[in-house]
């Protein structure tokens, strides 16, 4: 995770220190510690082992959401080892205790193909279960399943419309979603597309989108956002513009 969080923790968090108060019960040192690995030091055995030791803490402190986290841990190999059926059945654990993201990290599952073979329709499924507080990753997923006629009839306006929510929501900084849904809107709007944006629009969210996401980025069906992708859109609306 890149931005405003990450840049909070490097300046402003102790991590020793939040450890000492985490193994004396300090349920929000536990979560401050698991944010904290996953965003800066993922690569370090120790202390992967230690976030799950406290993901598991807060679990069996009845918190279901750290069910979720859990089930990242299995479905990244993090900390423990790889394994999707595990992580699937912590995911549906969560959401039938109420966590409904639960559903959305299956559905990203299936639409990825990660530990299970990528099936649309059972992702979309799964992605209608939280329908109306969808994350910005699912919200994204489903536009590209428009926008391809990905098990969806292929939509156009309904894929800009999603993008255009993401945008809407305006959370730059906690994924690489914002400036992903900012590339194609800005790629609609070059193709003479009506998104409500104009071509000055288009050409700072390419900017934008150039210092922010990091690439090669997945989109769907093994379409990357490559660097090149990016230098290309920002050409054609630089000229189309002048």
């Amino acid at each position: 995770m890149s931005g405003v969080g990450s840049e909070f923790f490097s300046k402003n968090f102790d991590l020793f220190d939040a450890i000492n108060k985490a193994e004396n019960g300090d349920t929000g040192a536990m979560y401050s510690v698991i944010a904290y690995i996953a965003m800066e030091d993922e690569g370090e055995q120790d202390l992967l082992e230690k976030k799950t030791e406290y993901i598991h803490k807060l679990i069996e402190s009845g918190d279901q959401s750290a069910l979720i986290m859990l089930g990242d841990c299995y479905r990244d190999g993090k900390g423990v080892p790889k394994d999707s059926e595990k992580a699937l059945k912590l995911f549906m654990q969560a959401a039938e205790a109420g966590i409904k993201f639960g559903y959305e990290c299956i559905g990203q599952m299936y639409f990825f193909g990660d530990g299970v073979d990528a099936n649309y329709e059972k992702a979309y499924e799964f992605f209608a279960k939280h329908a109306d507080s969808l994350c910005p990753q699912s919200t994204f997923l489903i536009g590209e399943m428009y926008r391809k006629g990905l098990y969806l009839s292929k939509d156009d306006k309904k894929a800009i419309k999603l993008y255009d929510s993401i945008i809407k929501k305006n959370n730059t900084w906690m994924d690489d979603y914002y400036p992903l849904a900012a590339y194609m809107l800005a790629k609609y709007t070059s193709e003479g597309i009506d998104t409500g944006y104009d071509l000055e629009w288009a050409f700072k969210a390419v900017e934008y989108v150039k210092k922010h996401v990091q690439t090669p980025h997945v989109l769907s069906e093994n379409e990357y956002l490559t660097p090149e992708m990016i230098n290309e859109l920002w050409q054609k609306i630089f000229v189309t513009r002048s």
